[in-house]
């Protein structure tokens, strides 16, 4: 095997493939993914992932598709010849798309989603980006069940054209590979655009985890801090603390001038106050000391090992490439980033890593409390002032939750003082299930649940909602 990334194109599409031992494994990437949906259209480019994907595909050769944040993929792998001419079918399926097919395709898809449960990365880049673009995928496909067959079509056409692509292979191309994309300018992913708030923060989420997200530039110091935090997580929390079992980390595309970087260590509920504690005490002590001698040694050794034989690491990396190069980012082969790593210096990489730390979010269990005076939290709103909506009959004198109707917004009261309130004109969904269930999605990712049967005069408390926000960001669920 060698890192190599060999340049070539085919019908239009570029081609990178790097020398690699069996089995061949083919990928077709298109720069399109789930930020570039609305919470309306949701779970359009997943439909379209399906709708493309051949039923009727030759038997032996293994085969799958993946629909990511900014990317979607289809791939193929065993005998090369095959793997090529089932790429070819999926270019030749994406300009007719069988939308015979697309009810059939939805109910797939939503028992593929019945087992949906947020994830980290989810509420990590809800916490960032809200209830938009890079936000999304803390959300359901929303828009599965209401996307036409004419949008579904539309967005084949728009985004999955020879110009959007990139093939990657594990080997020289064979002689029998094509495709029939048709054309189309490239479309590079959204800009980053974060709701507005202050760093570091933290934010509660029911799971029990403790996460920590940053962004930054993609850069090899900002890479090499980010593998040197999550050995150091592991390390401590697991071989010297006992507190996790495992610490995982992730990284994401956001645009051409920035990277998502999660790390995740999980814990049993009343280990989650102290693994929140060593989280931030160690991401702190990278940034204010920097790496060790020995980390700088063990980084770089695991990089060469890496380069030499791993053959995951090499395709993982031609992946990227061929995602870096859709965005509009330069390139590199493996090799060429193993040799910048190797002149990095100690002040570079604790000086990434500091920056990074600026833009931190920290998500913990909803029993922990922060107290480092470093870090903030968001808080709702105040109640808004307008019409209040009491539960009916006798729930009326024992409290309960009140729900209170402006035009400016909505708020729910409980009888605690506690309050949740969403202003209509960030009111990025209204999500309608029947005719008494109301669900509000804020810009930054909040949520308000609304059942008209809970409170006197309901329907009157349902109609004020809907018509302070907008038709066109309804959601109907039948």
């Amino acid at each position: 095997m060698t890192a190599e990334i060999h340049v070539d194109q085919v019908d239009g599409v570029p081609l990178l493939w790097i020398d690699a031992p069996p089995p061949f494994t083919m990928f077709l990437v298109f720069r399109v993914g789930q930020a570039d949906e609305r919470l309306q259209t949701a779970g359009i480019t997943h439909l379209v992932e399906h709708l493309a994907f051949p039923h009727d595909h030759a038997d032996g050769v293994a085969n799958n598709g993946s629909t990511d944040l900014t990317s979607t993929r289809f791939f193929a792998w065993g005998d090369a010849g095959e793997a090529a001419a089932f790429l070819h079918q999926v270019s030749r399926t994406l300009r007719h798309l069988p939308l015979d097919r697309l009810d059939q395709q939805r109910d797939i898809i939503a028992t593929e989603e019945s087992r949906w449960v947020v994830t980290p990365g989810g509420e990590l880049l809800v916490a960032r980006y809200g209830a938009r673009a890079h936000g999304l995928p803390g959300f359901r496909q929303l828009g599965l069940r209401a996307v036409q067959g004419a949008q579904v079509k539309d967005w084949a056409a728009r985004y999955f054209t020879a110009d959007n692509a990139v093939v990657c292979m594990t080997g020289p191309p064979p002689a029998s590979v094509g495709l029939e994309l048709r054309s189309g300018p490239r479309r590079p992913a959204p800009l980053a655009d974060p709701i507005p708030g202050s760093y570091p923060r933290w934010i509660p989420r029911p799971q029990p985890f403790v996460a920590i997200s940053v962004v930054a530039g993609h850069d090899a110091a900002f890479g090499a801090a980010s593998r040197m935090l999550e050995r150091r997580l592991f390390h401590r929390l697991r071989t010297q603390k006992g507190l996790s079992y495992a610490v995982q980390s992730d990284t994401k595309i956001i645009d051409a001038t920035t990277l998502h970087r999660m790390f995740v260590a999980d814990c049993l509920e009343d280990a989650a106050p102290a693994v929140t504690d060593e989280v931030i005490a160690i991401a702190y002590e990278l940034a204010d000391a920097g790496p060790t001698a020995d980390e700088m040694t063990e980084d770089l050794n695991r990089l060469e090992r890496q380069l030499d034989s791993e053959i995951h690491a090499a395709v993982g990396w031609m992946l990227y490439g061929a995602e870096c190069y859709l965005n509009g980012i330069d390139v590199e082969e493996f090799d060429v980033y193993v040799q910048r790593r190797r002149n990095l210096t100690r002040a570079e990489i604790r000086d990434a890593w500091a920056e990074a730390l600026k833009t931190l979010i920290l998500c913990v269990p909803p029993w922990v409390v922060v107290h480092d005076p470093r870090f903030t939290t968001t808080q709702w709103p105040p109640p808004v002032s307008g019409r209040t909506f009491r539960p009916p009959g006798i729930a009326r004198f024992r409290g309960g939750t009140r729900a209170i109707v402006s035009d400016e917004g909505v708020s729910l009261v409980g009888q605690d003082g506690s309050h949740a309130t969403i202003h209509f004109a960030a009111a990025r969904a209204l999500i309608r299930s029947g005719p008494t269930r109301r669900w509000i999605i804020g810009d930054d990712g909040s949520e308000i649940s609304l059942d008209g049967t809970a409170y006197g005069s309901g329907d009157e408390l349902i109609i004020a909602v809907e018509q302070a926000v907008p038709r066109q960001r309804w959601i109907t669920f039948d």
